[in-house]
């Protein structure tokens, strides 16, 4: 009995357990410049795919982010116009920035479904 417990206070650190391959050290590559090459030639018949999911992917991110600066301009004219009593407000100015934030939100929701629909149908290629 006593050696039971004595094996099982061993067993713990690396390679105990369910994630004990987890903890294990990675090995390095061999040859890593001829598993990069042998990637790329596996890749480049997709290449067309890829670039374009980086850029949509880039420009969704890109309207993420522009849209709320402008929706701060329309903040900023609906605030200006309640201080001046709504004389002073730009309605046509303000309905524009809306109008083409409507544009931003939807072509970048628009990038950011097509984008990963695209890499899922080169990766489908790639396994076939």
């Amino acid at each position: 009995m006593s050696e039971n417990k004595h094996r099982r206070a061993h067993m713990g650190g690396r390679g105990g357990g369910p994630a004990g391959a987890l903890a294990m050290p990675q090995e390095k590559p061999k040859d890593f410049k001829g598993s990069v090459k042998r990637l790329s030639g596996y890749l480049a018949p997709q290449k067309f795919k890829f670039i374009v999911v980086l850029v949509f992917s880039a420009a969704s991110t890109l309207f993420s982010i522009v849209s709320p600066k402008i929706m701060g301009l329309a903040t900023t004219k609906i605030a200006e116009g309640v201080m001046g009593g709504f004389q002073s407000a730009h309605f046509e100015y303000i309905f524009w920035i809306l109008v083409l934030l409507s544009v931003l939100y939807a072509a970048s929701s628009a990038l950011s479904v097509f984008s990963p629909a695209m890499l899922n149908a080169a990766s489908k290629r790639l396994m076939t």
